[in-house]
């Protein structure tokens, strides 16, 4: 691989362990129905099945907003580190050289270990990582719908012994697949409006606005806009902008 060490030992020799890490993880993110109820339960279980507790994840409409994630997941020894990361070294993260991008496209995982010939100031993000006890650097990598993440996974050893990169890239693989069709946001719950509020919400769905849907529905603009409320309070959505996202 060009710019990159040998990838390891093929995943045709995996233990019968690292499969039961694997299947771990995937069961618990199967059934989530939107990327955030996703990265929660891949965390969770990032820390149970591979012992990795210090994660983030970051995500972007493209690859290159994600490292400017203002307010990204955060677990363990990430969290007091993000104030350093975003006043500067985000500009220097290792994965963001298009080198990196590169292989986390054909391969969705990568530790930075693989990559070689590194400038300058990424050699010293890395060192800054190293004074704060992070050796092990690694990432997978998600397309969805929504755009772009990086879930970081940091270790106090270069190499842990439960998540070598060739077990992570099989699971970065199966989590890609599972993300590639998810909202960022979980749909709201329909079932619970009524039918003209079905509508209101379906209407703003598709762009209109109070006074379009007034027309449409051949009712007063006012009437809408109670309506509207309704629909946010019993949704839980902020506003008709993430109604909108949810149902589109």
């Amino acid at each position: 691989m060009p710019g990159a060490r040998s990838t390891g030992r093929d995943h045709t020799h995996l233990e019968v362990e690292d499969y039961d890490r694997i299947f771990g993880v995937l069961e618990r993110v199967q059934d989530a129905e939107s990327l955030t109820e996703f990265t929660g339960e891949l965390h969770e279980a990032l820390g149970t099945r591979f012992d990795l507790r210090h994660t983030t994840c970051f995500t972007g409409p493209t690859y290159d907003a994600l490292f400017d994630d203002p307010q990204p997941v955060l677990q363990g020894r990430m969290l007091p580190l993000f104030r350093m990361y975003h006043a500067g070294l985000r500009y220097d993260d290792v994965f963001r050289l298009p080198e990196a991008h590169a292989i986390l496209t054909r391969n969705a995982a990568l530790s930075a270990d693989e990559l070689k010939d590194l400038p300058t100031p990424t050699r010293d993000y890395l060192a800054r990582l190293r004074d704060s006890d992070i050796d092990g650097v690694r990432t997978i990598y998600l397309r969805h719908p929504g755009g772009h993440s990086l879930i970081g996974l940091f270790s106090h050893e270069a190499n842990p012994a439960k998540a070598n990169m060739t077990v992570l890239r099989l699971l970065g693989k199966q989590l890609a697949a599972i993300a590639r069709h998810l909202p960022e946001h979980r749909a709201p719950a329909l079932t619970k409006l009524t039918r003209r509020q079905q509508e209101v919400a379906q209407l703003v769905a598709q762009g209109l606005t109070n006074a379009e849907i007034a027309a449409v529905l051949v009712v007063a603009e006012d009437t809408v806009k109670k309506h509207m409320s309704q629909i946010l309070a019993v949704t839980g959505c902020r506003s008709r902008t993430e109604l909108a996202l949810c149902l589109g």
